[in-house]
C-alpha cells in the first residue's frame, strides 16, 4: 500500500499598495483629523476641517410683533363737574400701520369720554367705551386729546380699562384708576322768585318753594319782608325744625324734608288794611356755598273799606 503525502503553500500575499481613491471632482479630501472639535478661539495657525465651500439658503418667516403702548395703566386725578384731558396713551407698532385703541369706564354712570376727528380716523363713544381705529398716527393724535367729562356731581372712583390691538396678536392692555374728589354743590330751590298776588286784610299762602341739595342734609330757608309793614309770615314746627318771625324776617333751618314742609305751609297774613306792593326776598343756603336767592313780587289789590 502506498501513502501518497500532498504538501501545499500559503496563499501568496501581495506586498502591493492597496489603491488610493482619487479626490472626487466635486470635492477636496481634508488634512484635519476626522471627528476632532471646531476650536473657534484661534484665528489661523490651525489646520482646515475643510477648505471646500457651499452656498446655504435660509428661509425665514417673519413673526407677528404685538403693538406697544405708553400710559396704559397711569393713574388719574380729576374733580368733580371739571372736565379733564387724560395723559397720553401713545402707540407704537414696528409690523402694522393700523391699530384700534379702546378705553372703558368701569362705571357708565362716571360720565364721558371726548370724540373728535384726525385724518380719516373718527373716534366714538357709546355706552361707555371710546373707540379709535386706523392709522397709528391718527389714533395717537386722538388719544392725545381725550377729555373725560364727568357726569353731573359724580365724584366717585372707577377705573378706565384700556386696551390696543393690530387685529393679529392678544392686544395689550391696562387699566388706568380715576380718583375723584367731590365739591360742594349749592342747593336749588324752585319758585324762588314766583310772582304772588293777595288782597288787602286776606291771607294768602305762598306759592310752595321746595329746596334740594345734593351733598347736604340740612339747609337754611329765609324769606325777607322788604316792607317790614306789609305784615307777617306764619311759623310752625315739622320734626326737629321750627320757624320764626321776626323784624320782617321768617327763617327755618333744620333737615331738608323739614324745612320743605314748613315752605309749603307759609302764610302772608297783611298787616290791617295793607294793600301795597312790595317784595319778599327768598335765600336757601347749605352753610358752605353762597346761598342761592330770588325775589317775589308782592301785589296787592286794595279792597273797599266800609265808612
Amino acid at each position: 500500500m502506498r501513502t501518497r503525502v500532498c504538501t501545499s503553500s500559503p496563499l501568496p500575499t501581495s506586498t502591493a499598495p492597496s489603491p488610493r481613491r482619487s479626490p472626487s471632482a466635486h470635492g477636496i479630501r481634508t488634512s484635519g483629523t476626522n471627528g476632532s472639535t471646531a476650536d473657534a478661539s484661534t484665528n489661523g495657525g490651525t489646520t482646515a476641517f475643510s477648505t471646500a465651500t457651499d452656498v446655504a439658503s435660509l428661509t425665514i418667516t417673519a413673526g407677528n410683533d404685538a403693538p406697544t403702548a405708553t400710559n396704559l395703566s397711569a393713574a388719574e386725578s380729576y374733580t368733580e363737574d371739571v372736565s379733564l384731558n387724560l395723559i397720553n396713551i401713545v402707540v407704537s407698532d414696528v409690523d402694522h400701520a393700523t391699530t384700534t385703541a379702546t378705553l372703558t369706564l368701569s362705571n357708565v354712570s362716571a360720565g364721558s369720554l371726548s370724540t373728535a376727528t384726525s385724518g380719516a380716523v373718527t373716534s366714538t363713544f357709546s355706552a361707555g367705551v371710546w373707540t379709535a381705529s386706523g392709522a397709528i398716527a391718527n389714533v395717537n393724535t386722538l388719544l392725545a386729546g381725550v377729555t373725560f367729562v364727568p357726569a353731573a356731581n359724580f365724584n366717585m372712583n372707577f377705573n378706565i380699562v384700556t386696551s390696543v390691538s393690530d387685529g393679529v396678536a392678544a392686544p395689550v392692555t391696562g387699566s388706568k384708576p380715576m380718583t375723584g374728589t367731590a365739591v360742594n354743590d349749592a342747593p336749588t330751590a324752585t319758585n324762588l322768585s314766583a310772582a304772588e298776588s293777595y288782597t288787602e286784610d286776606v291771607s294768602l299762602n305762598l306759592i310752595d318753594i321746595v329746596v334740594s341739595d345734593v351733598d347736604h342734609a340740612t339747609t337754611t330757608a329765609t324769606l325777607t319782608l322788604s316792607n317790614v309793614s306789609a305784615g307777617s309770615l306764619s311759623t310752625a314746627t315739622s320734626g326737629a325744625v321750627t320757624s320764626t318771625f321776626s323784624a320782617g324776617v321768617w327763617t327755618a333751618s333744620g333737615a331738608i324734608a323739614n324745612v320743605n314742609t314748613l315752605l309749603a305751609g307759609v302764610t302772608f297774613v297783611p298787616a290791617a288794611n295793607f294793600n301795597t306792593n312790595f317784595n319778599i326776598i327768598t335765600s336757601v343756603s347749605d352753610g358752605v356755598a353762597a346761598p342761592v336767592t330770588g325775589s317775589k313780587p308782592m301785589t296787592g289789590t286794595a279792597l273797599n273799606d266800609p265808612r
